[in-house]
C-alpha cells in the first residue's frame, strides 16, 4: 500500500500518466485502505502520518490537472475520514467532493467482498427462473406426445385419408416449379455474362484519407503491446493489441524478464482500461488479459 500511495503522489506519474490509470490505481488504495483500517487500524493511522502519504497528496493538490486535484482530495478525505476524529477531518470544501463520483469513490472504503456460498447461486436461479413456471413447461411438454396419438386413434378411416390428399397436392406444384426452373435454365443460356473487371474498383481510389493501406503488425514485445493498448485513435492497432495480449503474456512469461518488468503496470493498465471502439467481446479480452497477467506473476499480485 505505501509504494501504491508513493506511486499515486509521483509528480512524473501525474502528469504524463493517463487519467483512467490514475482512477484505477486510486480505486485500488481506497479498497486497500478499507481493508487495512478494518484489520490493522493503527497500521493506516501510521500511513496517514507519514511524509509519503502528505507528500503525496500535496503533489496531487499542485498538479495543473483538475482531475489529477479532483483524485487527488478523493483519496485523502477519504483516507483522514478513517483515522481522524469527526473535529479534525480533512475538509477542502468545494462543490467537487458533493458530487456523485465524489460520494461513489469514498465508499470504496467500506466495501467488503466475501465469498459467496452455494445457495446464492440458487437465489439467483430461482430469481430468474421460478420452479413452478419450470414444472409448467415440463407437464406441457410431457402431456403433448400423450395427446397426439389418442387423437389419431379417436379419429374414425375417412379423416385418415384427408391428410394423404393434402400431401398429394404440393407434390405436383414442386414438379411444376422444376419444370419452369429447367425451362429458364434453358432460357438463360442464351444470355451473354459480362466480363469481370480486371481490378478492383476500390483499388483506383488513392486518396489516403480513404482507403488505410497501412495495416497495423502485432505486438511482439511487451513495451510495444502497453504502446497499442494506450493508442485510443488507431481503431485496428488498439483491438489487435487487445486480442493479442493474453497469448502474448503468456508466452513471454517464461523467457526474459519483459513480463516481470512490466507486470504492475500491465495490470494497472488493463484494471482501468476503457472500451474506447465499444467492442462486443471487449470485458471479456481484458479478462483474459488480467488472469494472464496474475497467472505470470501470482506472487508480484497478492502483494
Amino acid at each position: 500500500m505505501e509504494r501504491s500511495i508513493r506511486r499515486f503522489g509521483d509528480k512524473l506519474y501525474i502528469k504524463h500518466t493517463p487519467s483512467f490509470a490514475q482512477e484505477s490505481l486510486a480505486q485500488v488504495i481506497l479498497l486497500s485502505a478499507g481493508y487495512v483500517h478494518r484489520k490493522y487500524p493503527m497500521f493506516l493511522f501510521t500511513i496517514a502520518r507519514s511524509s509519503i502519504h502528505t507528500t503525496s497528496i500535496s503533489n496531487r493538490l499542485n498538479a495543473t490537472s483538475s482531475r489529477a486535484r479532483f483524485l487527488g482530495m478523493v483519496v485523502g478525505t477519504a483516507i483522514s475520514q478513517l483515522v481522524d476524529k469527526a473535529g479534525t477531518r480533512l475538509n477542502f470544501d468545494v462543490d467537487e467532493l458533493d458530487t456523485d463520483e465524489a460520494k461513489w469513490y469514498q465508499q470504496l472504503t467500506s466495501v467488503q467482498d466475501k465469498v459467496g456460498d452455494a445457495t446464492d447461486i440458487e437465489d439467483f436461479l430461482e430469481s430468474k427462473w421460478p420452479k413452478s413456471e419450470a414444472a409448467l413447461t415440463g407437464t406441457e411438454l410431457v402431456a403433448k406426445p400423450a395427446h397426439k396419438p389418442t387423437q389419431k386413434t379417436s379419429k374414425n378411416q375417412s379423416t385418415t385419408h384427408a391428410p394423404k390428399t393434402a400431401v398429394q397436392k404440393p407434390s405436383t406444384s414442386k414438379i411444376q416449379i422444376v419444370d419452369d426452373e429447367d425451362e429458364n435454365e434453358a432460357e438463360d443460356d442464351d444470355l451473354i455474362p459480362y466480363a469481370k473487371p480486371d481490378s478492383d474498383p476500390s483499388d483506383d481510389d488513392e486518396d489516403p484519407t480513404v482507403v488505410s493501406r497501412n495495416r497495423p503488425s502485432a505486438p511482439v514485445y511487451i513495451r510495444d503491446l502497453i504502446t497499442a493498448l494506450r493508442d485510443s485513435e488507431s481503431h485496428d492497432r488498439h483491438v489487435l493489441a487487445l486480442r493479442t495480449a493474453p497469448s502474448l503474456i503468456r508466452r513471454k512469461t517464461h523467457f526474459g524478464k519483459e513480463v516481470s518488468d512490466h507486470v504492475v503496470e500491465l495490470a494497472n493498465l488493463f484494471a482501468g482500461l476503457g472500451d474506447h471502439f465499444e467492442l462486443e467481446d471487449f470485458a471479456t479480452l481484458r479478462l483474459q488479459s488480467l488472469v494472464a497477467v496474475l497467472v505470470a506473476q501470482p506472487q508480484e499480485m497478492g502483494r
